[in-house]
This record gives structure tokens, sequence and C-alpha cells, in this order.
């Protein structure tokens, strides 16, 4: 499965979407980005890192490189997907507005 190109938590319903959303807002958000951020960061220069005069650097590198691919694409995914639920979840409150507007 390629999570750069799935919208996570399609069945979500619109209370869990707010729920998701509301988490955005604490204080802690922008903390949990950079910790996901810096493990990006580290796989990768772990990747970097390596030697290539040891004896099994192919086998390490191919572990490497796939950790840090894995680590960037679910760190993206569960990005991506929280946007496109807030997303979602404002468009469906909109929808709503209206219809109860549009109802008095």
């Amino acid at each position: 499965m390629n999570l750069q190109k799935e919208f996570l938590g399609e069945t979500l319903t619109q209370t869990e979407r707010l729920f998701l959303t509301s988490l955005t807002h604490h204080d802690g958000w922008p903390v949990l980005v950079k910790l996901m951020n810096e493990a990006c960061l580290l796989a990768t220069q772990d990747v970097v890192k390596l030697d290539p005069e040891d004896d099994k650097y192919a086998s390490k590198l191919a572990a490497r490189q796939m950790r840090a691919r894995d680590m960037n694409e679910f760190c993206g995914a569960i990005l991506k997907s929280v946007k496109g639920n807030m997303e979602v979840a404002a468009q469906n409150e909109r929808k709503t507005n209206e219809r109860d507007a549009a109802s008095k």
C-alpha cells in the first residue's frame, strides 16, 4: 500500500473528524509534528552516515533506506490525512450551517 496516496480515515464520523481537528488546536500538536519531522530526519541521516567500506554495506543500506522511507511515508500519510479530515469536517460543518440557515 502506498500511504502517500492513501487518505486515511475515510470512514471517520463527523464527530471523530472534529475530535481530530481539535487535536491540531492543542498546544502539543506542533510538538508532535516536530517530533515526527525529527524522527524522519534522523532516519534519513542514518542512511547517509553508513560507511560504504563496511562489509555488510549493501544489506545495511537497504535496511536503513527502507526504514527511512517507511518512516517518512507513514508520517506524511498521517499529517496529510489529518489535514484532509479537517477539510472534510469543515465542509460538512459549512453544509450543515447552510442547511440550518436555509430552513429558518
